[in-house]
This record gives structure tokens, C-alpha cells and sequence, in this order.
């Protein structure tokens, strides 16, 4: 650790953390967590000199060995820190800011040092082994190796996840098509769910009855179908309805026999935009706002007797705010999730009584579902790609759930120890397609055929981020399987390879191949990683490498665009949270100033007197002509949806860019050669239903482009207990 001297092998202990100082490891409930050496070395000198707190300045000497740096790195050191230990600087358990002074470790700390057995004698005694009586060692060795065992069977099968535990899954629903959405009643054992036989198909209701296996389903028409929740007691269903552009939501009630006695479609005007998440009791919804109607969503109640709505919270946060809630089974805490700032989650605990907050943590993941425990104290937080953690609200404590069996994800109900109802799905979620370019004038007219030939990428595993090479003979993009990422290149003719191998839970964000073809440029954690472009015989679990970061963790960064010589890269920084478009340079690692608060950027030069398309952080695109880091004049193209490259293009006849309507998605042009001066020429098309990702890539001629088709993965309702 740098500036840190260590003289022992001690190793301390604080809530379900574990940390030893001389390896420099840190483990939660015995499972290793990765963290950084400036990382841990700020961990470290709090512990060691807790409770006393520690200046600025002696972090600055010790962890970064008196070099300077900002107060604004350091605090981005600590919050990173705090995310990772799950706490919260507002309400801290582990790390308490102290104004003006500095930081210091304020939970419990149990110190114990570790047994040198190099030299036979132990830390914490002095004396030796060879001045006892060799039966007394004899018994002594004896009852150490029982003590050993006995610790060792309970820390494996309690808290060591680095073991996996052995999984039996049973399926409960075995239809063709997709299961998503489930919902519990525990007092009726039935489950309701939405369900589609394929990817362009509405989701449908459908509800079974776990004790005579009863399958029904209740929704008919061609609507859209979403987000279905039982009440307390198990009569009443609501849940979404989306058709032809128009929301509303629904509320069905069912009789002892499981027939349906009442349906009342909720039509109040305040509810526009605002969608069902849980029940209060049995006579409220709680409901969440759609992401485009709001940029900080909140949570409300709806009283169905008297028809008022109440706003539960009003969160002030630079992320999108309140998306999930979730009240337990006696009615008395509310489970919140919040996106406090982009790609940073919190689980907020309500008393519903008083409003009063009961415990705050981040999480390390972007949580689609809450399961609670029927003890009403225990949570279980899930996501898409199959993480999963418990939250203990008397012990304040989150802890990562083992890992579950390949493409296993969303639990939506807790049925007994170690026993939860989840999806399993096949992992072919995503695909690649190519299609003609609709947009351009061969688009099919007055019912004529549209004839042209496109490839299609079929191979297992989800594939994603999608792009040509510079002259449109080869693609490359990423596959996600259970076990790896892959970095792919698929050559006109059929010739597949891959570029890279790293391990499965590596996220990637951008996919940039440089024009040369010998480097890629991807951002992993909003970290650059830049790697040269190699073919690899094999990819699998004795092959994985990891991703070379360029950037440090302190330097939050987004869309890298490569410069046509090769050697540089336009890139997104964000520092003090403002956005700067930068040029990076490969040979010197060296940052050059473009122009200021742009949190996306392509030079251009295909219109007179412009030389780049940008994007603000109002997400605005905008023509502009750039001189000495200043926008000397720009002209309004329009609002996208996204900023990141894999949503929007440009070529020399103009602006392209995917958005969402209901479940359909359209890919847009505005048209520079009409003069977008006068007239901005905007048209649109549509490119399918029910994608939940738009990203896409022109072909260099713009004749074909590549899109991420959402497939309907095969997949069932499964009880997985160990």
C-alpha cells in the first residue's frame, strides 16, 4: 500500500467485512471483494487509526505519498469506497465525513493477528513450541485441528460464498415463449405473469395456481401488458395496459374459484405517465412515473376509496430518482430503490406510519425487483443479469446472495430458506440484424417489395453494440454467454474470430473499432480500456484475461470516437461532475481541451461552416463550428433519447438517431442537404416492437444498417432451492 507500513500480519474485523492488512485483501461474509490499491489503502489508514480522524492531508501523504491531489479526487475516492462497502455518507455505519477536518471509521473494529507459521510461533505469545511437552503438543495439535474443522464445516456451508452451493432447480411453468413479470400471493399460492410467444408479440396476462396447477390467462386483446401485482389478500390484480400509445391501469378482482367478478380500468387524469409498482394494504397502489414523463421520478400512493393521490417521496438527485417500491407484508415499511446519480442505486427503508427513514445503503447493482421475506425484515434485492442481495433491516446489513445457475435472475417471491421462485430464460436474448436502410430512397412504397441482401448473425449467447469496419466488409460486437464477453468479428463469407476473452461480469458500455482495425476502444465502469485488435483460438474460463484500463477509477469517462489518423480519441471526461470533451493521445496518454460542458461529440465536416456534431447534457444535438475551444455558432438538429454513440450516427447527408414510443422503436433522420438552417427535414421509421435496446450502426454507403434485435428467449418460472 502506498505510504502504508505494515510490521504484522494482522487482520481486522468490522460487521460482515474482513480485512488483511499484509495481503492486502478485503472480504465480505469470506468472499474476496476487488478493491483498487489507492482504494484500500484509504480503507486501511481509517481502520488502523479508528476512531481518531484522519486528515486530507495525511491521506494525501500516506496513500498517495504526498503527491497532490485535489480535494475533489479525494472525495471521489471515498464515495467510491463507501459504494462498495454499501454505505451511505448521508447516514453513514462505516465511514462519517467530518467537516473541515477530514475522515474516520466509526463502526466497531475487532482486531486479530494472524499466526506466522513460517517461523512456528505465534504473534500474539512469546514463547515457542520446542519448550513445551511433546504430549501436551500432541494434545494441543489435536484439539486445534478439531477447532479447525468444526470452524471450517460452519464458515462453508454459512457465509463462504466462494463455494457454490449445490442448486436444485424445478421448473413451474413450462410454455413456449417468455415468461416475465411474476408475482406471488402466498396466500393463495398463485403466481401472475406476463407472457409472449415471441419477440413482437404483446405480452399477455396469464395467472397459474401452484396447488392445482390451474393455467389461465385473462387479457384478450392486442394490448400491451405489464407489471402485474397481487394484493395482500390475493383477490385483486393490477397492472399496466399500453395500446396504440395510450397507458392506463387496471385493476381485477377474482372470486374464490379463480373467475373474474370485476374489472376496473383506473382513469383519474393525475395518473397519466405514472405506472403500478406494489400495493398499500389492499386498498391503495403505489406508483412509479415513467422515465421521459420526469428526470427525478417519484413515488405515489393512490387511495382507490377516495381517489386521492398522495406523493410518498420527492427525491432531489442528480440520477433519474425513484423507480421501484415495494411495502411488506404487515403494511409496515416501505422498500425503496433510487438512482441517487447515473449507474448509482439505493435502497431507502420507510416506516409507512411515519415516514420516517429507516435505513439508507447503496447497492451495487440496478435492481428490477423486491422480495420481501415473510419475517417483514428481511428484503431480497434482484437484478436482470442474475445478481441478487439480502438486506437484514434490524442488523442494517446487506449481503450478496450466492451466484445462481446459469441465466437465472429476476426472484420474485421468497418461498423458505434458501429457497426463492426466479426466470431462468435460454441467454439468447439479444441477436444482431442487418436490414436494408428504409430511410433512403429504395424504401418500400404503395405495398412494393423491398429486396435486398443483409446477413444475419445467429450464435448463442446475447449479442450486442454492433459495427462495421471502414469499409463496411466485417462487423464487430460483443457476446455475452454465462460463462464469458467476447469480443467478436464476423468478415463478409462467414469467417468469425474472436478479439477478445474477459469474464462474463464485465460490463461494457461503447464498442469503437479504430479506422486501421488494429485497436478497439471499449469503456468498462466508466473506465477506458484500450487493447490491440488479436485473434484468439478459444474463449473459456482457463483463457480469461481482464480488461487493461487506461484511465484510473478516479476519472469517470464516456464515448470514446476515434480520430480518422488513428492515434488519437475524442472522449467524454467528467470532472467535478462537469462534462469535457478531451483528445487522447495513444502514444502519450496525454489529454488535449476540445470545448466544455458536451457530454457527447463527432467531428464533422460534411456542412458548410460546421465542423462537429455535439450533444449537451440536456441531450440536445447540435450542429457547431468549433474554434479555440469555443462554440463560435450552432444551430438546434433535435432531442434524442441518448447520448451514447451506439444511438445515434452521422454521414454526409445527416443526423441519425433511435428512440422508444410505447413498444415500438423508430430510427430517425434529420436531413442536412435540406438546408437545416430553414428546414430540418425530419423524417422517421419504424424499426420494431418491444426492444429494450436501440442501439444500431450504418453500413459506410448507409444502404443497410445493423440493429440489436430483442429475441423471445425461451424461458420459464423455475423454484431454485440449495
Amino acid at each position: 500500500m502506498a505510504g502504508i507500513r505494515l510490521s504484522t500480519q494482522e487482520v481486522f474485523i468490522f460487521d460482515e467485512f474482513k480485512i488483511n492488512l499484509s495481503k492486502e485483501r478485503i472480504y465480505k461474509n469470506n468472499e474476496e471483494i476487488k478493491l483498487e490499491p489507492q482504494l484500500f489503502s484509504c480503507l486501511a489508514l481509517l481502520v488502523l487509526e479508528s476512531p481518531n480522524v484522519v486528515s486530507r492531508e495525511r491521506i494525501q501523504n500516506d496513500v498517495w505519498a504526498g503527491r497532490h491531489v485535489s480535494d475533489e479526487a479525494i472525495r471521489a475516492a471515498f464515495k467510491k469506497l463507501r459504494k462498495i462497502l454499501g454505505d451511505d455518507a448521508k447516514s453513514p455505519i462505516f465511514i462519517k465525513t467530518v467537516p473541515r477536518q477530514g475522515y474516520k471509521f466509526i463502526a466497531p473494529v475487532e482486531r486479530a493477528l494472524k499466526t506466522d507459521i513460517s517461523n512456528n510461533k505465534l504473534l500474539n505469545n512469546k514463547f515457542k513450541f520446542n519448550h513445551l511437552n511433546p504430549y501436551f503438543i500432541i494434545v494441543l495439535l489435536c484439539l486445534f485441528v478439531g477447532f479447525f474443522y468444526i470452524s471450517y464445516s460452519k464458515n462453508t456451508t454459512d457465509n463462504d460464498l466462494s463455494i457454490p452451493p449445490k442448486f436444485e432447480v424445478s421448473r413451474i411453468t413450462a410454455l413456449a415463449g417468455s415468461e416475465t413479470y411474476g408475482s406471488f400471493n402466498h396466500n393463495t399460492q398463485t403466481i401472475s405473469f406476463t407472457h409472449r410467444s415471441k419477440s413482437d408479440a404483446p405480452q399477455q396476462i396469464l395467472i397459474k395456481n401452484l396447488k392445482n396447477n390451474r393455467l389461465q390467462k385473462i387479457s384478450w386483446d392486442g394490448a400491451h401488458y405489464s407489471g402485474a401485482y397481487w394484493s395482500r389478500g390475493g383477490n385483486k390484480l393490477a397492472f399496466g395496459r399500453s395500446n396504440k400509445g395510450l397507458s392506463s391501469n387496471i385493476i381485477t378482482e377474482f372470486n374464490k374459484s379463480g373467475d373474474v367478478v370485476d374489472v376496473n380500468e383506473l382513469k383519474h387524469l393525475k395518473l397519466k405517465g405514472k405506472y403500478v409498482v406494489g400495493w398499500h394494504r389492499d386498498n391503495a397502489l403505489y406508483l412509479a412515473q415513467e422515465a421521459h414523463i420526469s428526470n427525478n421520478r417519484s413515488i405515489y400512493k393512490f387511495d382507490l376509496t377516495t381517489q386521492e393521490l398522495i406523493s410518498v417521496t420527492s427525491p432531489q438527485v442528480t440520477g433519474s430518482g425513484d423507480y421501484l417500491a415495494s411495502e411488506s407484508f404487515d403494511g409496515k415499511y416501505l422498500a425503496i430503490i433510487r438512482e441517487v446519480a447515473t449507474g448509482e442505486f439505493s435502497l431507502l427503508v420507510l416506516e409507512t406510519g411515519s415516514g420516517t427513514l429507516i435505513a439508507n445503503r447503496i447497492v451495487p447493482m440496478f435492481v428490477n425487483r423486491i422480495v420481501w421475506h415473510q419475517d417483514n425484515n428481511t428484503l431480497t434485492l434482484s437484478a436482470f443479469n442474475g445478481a441478487a442481495a439480502s438486506f437484514d433491516i434490524a442488523k442494517n446489513s446487506l449481503r450478496n446472495l450466492p451466484e445462481f445457475p446459469a441465466y437465472t435472475n429476476d426472484i420474485f417471491a421468497e418461498c423458505g430458506k434458501n429457497c426463492y421462485l426466479m426466470r431462468q430464460h435460454n441467454g439468447n436474448y439479444l441477436d444482431i440484424k442487418e436490414e436494408p436502410n428504409s430511410l433512403l430512397s429504395h424504401k418500400t412504397e404503395n405495398n412494393t417489395p423491398l429486396i435486398s441482401a443483409s446477413d444475419i448473425i445467429a450464435l448463442s449467447g446475447a449479442q450486442d453494440l454492433p459495427r462495421y469496419n471502414q469499409s463496411g466488409s466485417a462487423i464487430y460486437f460483443a457476446t455475452l454467454t454465462a460463462e464469458s464477453l467476447m469480443i467478436h468479428k464476423q468478415e463478409s463469407g462467414g469467417n468469425l474470430s474472436i478479439k477478445a476473452c474477459w469474464p462474463s461480469d464485465v460490463i461494457i458500455s461503447n464498442l469503437e473499432i479504430s479506422p486501421n482495425e488494429k485497436h478497439f476502444a471499449v469503456i468498462v465502469n466508466q473506465r477506458l480500456v484500450i487493447e490491440p485488435i488479436k485473434t484468439l483460438s478459444e474463449c473459456n474460463l482457463t483463457s480469461h484475461t481482464q480488461p487493461v484500463y487506461i484511465t484510473d477509477s478516479l476519472k469517470k469517462v464516456a464515448d470514446p470516437v476515434w480520430h480518422d489518423e488513428n492515434e488519437f480519441l475524442y472522449i467524454t471526461v467528467y470532472e467535478n461532475g462537469k462534462p469535457n470533451i478531451k483528445r487522447f493521445s495513444l502514444k502519450d496518454k496525454k489529454y488535449t481541451h476540445v470545448i466544455n460542458d458536451y457530454i457527447a461529440y463527432r467531428p464533422y465536416y460534411g456542412f458548410k461552416g460546421y465542423n462537429a456534431v455535439v450533444i449537451d447534457k440536456n441531450k440536445i444535438a447540435w450542429l457547431v463550428f468549433i474554434d479555440n475551444k469555443k462554440v463560435i455558432k450552432k444551430l438546434n438538429l433535435a432531442k434524442v433519447e441518448s447520448a451514447n454513440l451506439h444511438r445515434w450516427a452521422i454521414d454526409k447527408t445527416g443526423l441519425y438517431f433511435t428512440s422508444r414510443q410505447g413498444r415500438e422503436s423508430f430510427l430517425i433522420n434529420v436531413n442536412f442537404n435540406t438546408n437545416p438552417e430553414k428546414n430540418k427535414g425530419m423524417t422517421k421509421v419504424s424499426i420494431g416492437n418491444n426492444k429494450f435496446r436501440v442501439g444500431f450502426d450504418l453500413h459506410p454507403n448507409k444502404s443497410k444498417l445493423l440493429l440489436v434485435e430483442s429475441l423471445s428467449a425461451q424461458s420459464d418460472f423455475v423454484k431454485v432451492t440449495w
